[in-house]
């Protein structure tokens, strides 16, 4: 589990002090699905964690909008991030409709 999120110095899935040379802002719900640029989605990782990432988390990205509540549509903000080996897992909270979910992809399933 991402145990540093929010942290303002270290690197949010290692927890590894960042160096102002090696950090990466990435929004953790990609821009092109509704992910804003603000304190709720934009990641604070060390290079090796912020391609980690990308390479875990864009290929299992083929559902229209794994991040959008399955009641409202509205994009979720994320509460947790948990890793298990080849998977990311986003455990997310609706603001309009004040429910958690996890990302499913066009089956239904949790991303990985």
């Amino acid at each position: 589990m991402w145990r540093w999120i929010g942290a303002v110095d270290r690197c949010w899935r290692c927890g590894g002090v960042l160096n102002s040379d090696f950090i990466e802002e990435v929004p953790l719900i990609p821009e092109h699905l509704g992910g804003k640029r603000d304190n709720f989605n934009l990641a604070k990782l060390d290079s090796k964690c912020a391609r980690l990432l990308r390479s875990k988390l864009l290929p299992s990205l083929s559902a229209e909008n794994p991040f959008a509540c399955p009641e409202c549509g509205e994009v979720g903000r994320v509460l947790k991030i948990d890793e298990e080996e080849e998977r990311i897992v986003f455990e997310l909270w609706c603001p309009q409709c004040g429910i958690k979910f996890k990302a499913r992809d066009e089956r239904g399933e949790e991303i990985c």
